[in-house]
């Protein structure tokens, strides 16, 4: 077989795919391909308006649902087998999403960005592909997940059997099945006033930010974003905080024990490598510069 006469998505299917499978992805429910994820830029010349080309990427491997691992990005033979490497690192960006591969069909370039490989991009042949284990490993090693916090992120969907979206559930939560952990809507059903005035309070703020800040409620916090999170909220109700991860470097800024935390290393929910904890109204005032600051970022 002639390669360089394949077209693109025949590489995906005779080799890549093929790759995947023989690593031990599994098709239905680990694998998803041309995945879209933005609606394209919206062009205005004159009187004429139209949508500019979507972003998809070819593949997104999962190690669970929600859970993204890996993109791949594939070319047709008559490319180098890096050169969707650019494309994949600009998607894998947006999409938060740690380890990227470009294939031409000939074998693979692995890209890793959280630099914790070395070296930090390699080639790999097309039977050389990582197991899901194998990124599993690599992407807990990266989050600082213990024992304990990786049963909480894998941890499996309460279905209830009602055919609404499944929901996770905390411990002593109400209809919650033993282990499982409340959704975030959930714990906010526990938020005293003075925690739900201090949250409205830095939900205006994060909003006022700029028209482009979409709120996004997940499974364990609330996420503010641009074209990528700059702030997620989580809530402990039983000490009266409220913590806010955001995107700024820690090493950058004098942390303020009780205040300000470098969550680098510590395996948390949520973006961001710093946390800032409010705990009276007066903090976010403090927290502003932060947020600010990750929001230009992003």
């Amino acid at each position: 077989m002639d390669k360089r006469s394949l077209s693109e998505r025949d590489i995906c299917t005779k080799c890549i795919t093929p790759a995947l499978r023989r690593a031990g992805w599994d098709e239905m429910l680990q694998v998803r391909e041309e995945v879209s994820f933005t609606k394209g830029r919206i062009i205005v010349r004159g009187k004429l308006v139209t949508r500019g080309q979507a972003k998809r990427a070819d593949y997104v491997l999962y190690f669970k649902p929600n859970i993204p691992l890996a993109l791949i990005e594939a070319k047709d033979n008559s490319h180098s087998v890096g050169d969707g490497m650019q494309q994949a690192l600009d998607y894998a960006t947006t999409l938060e999403i740690p380890f990227v591969f470009s294939s031409n069909g000939d074998g693979f370039v692995f890209h890793d960005r959280t630099g914790a490989s070395n070296p930090r991009e390699a080639n790999l042949g097309l039977d050389a592909f990582p197991s899901p284990a194998d990124l599993w490993a690599r992407y807990r090693g990266w989050k600082g997940l213990t024992d304990e916090t990786e049963q909480i992120v894998l941890q499996n969907y309460f279905d209830d059997g009602s055919g609404k979206a499944p929901r996770y559930y905390a411990p002593g939560g109400e209809g919650a099945a033993p282990g499982k952990y409340k959704t975030i809507s959930a714990v906010m059903e526990d938020l005293d006033a003075a925690m739900i005035d201090r949250f409205e309070a830095l939900r205006a703020y994060l909003l006022a930010l700029g028209d482009d800040v979409q709120e996004t409620t997940l499974r364990f916090y609330i996420a503010f974003k641009r074209i990528k999170n700059f702030a997620c909220v989580e809530f402990r109700p039983t000490t009266g905080k409220i913590l806010v991860f955001v995107k700024v470097d820690p090493t950058s800024v004098p942390l303020e024990p009780g205040f300000t935390r470098d969550v680098s290393k510590v395996g948390h929910f949520g973006t961001g490598d710093l946390e800032i904890t409010l705990t009276k109204p007066e903090d976010l005032e403090r927290a502003m510069p932060l947020i600010k600051r990750s929001y230009d970022d992003s």
